[in-house]
């Protein structure tokens, strides 16, 4: 599993060109040490505010545990079996047990 990191930085000056991200890649290395660094113009600091909820929700999404799913382990043939058991016992009719098998054979 790979890691990193995401700056959001507000910043001014000439080496600003304007936009969301202001800086092409190489200065905002050349400012940051990094190019995942994200420079806001100053002022911006709500973008910048909501950006960083935006992402950390996107986060916290996927690190939520999801719900287990029901997987179905039943063997058909065991299934009709035990159903032709309460068939023979009587616990059952014949019909119900022919109608659950037709299901169980997806017939």
């Amino acid at each position: 599993m790979f890691g990193g990191k995401l700056e959001l930085n507000t910043v001014s000056g000439p080496q600003h060109n304007g936009g969301l991200g202001g800086l092409d890649p190489t200065t905002a290395f050349t400012a940051y040490g990094s190019a995942t660094a994200v420079p806001f113009r100053n002022g911006k600091n709500k973008e910048m505010a909501e950006l960083k909820d935006f992402i950390q929700n996107k986060i916290d999404e996927a690190h939520k545990p999801q719900p287990a799913q029901q997987i179905n382990t039943t063997n058909p043939a065991d299934e009709i079996a035990k159903l032709k058991k309460l068939a023979d016992e009587g616990t059952i009719t014949q019909e119900e047990f022919e109608a659950k098998k037709k299901q169980l054979l997806d017939l």
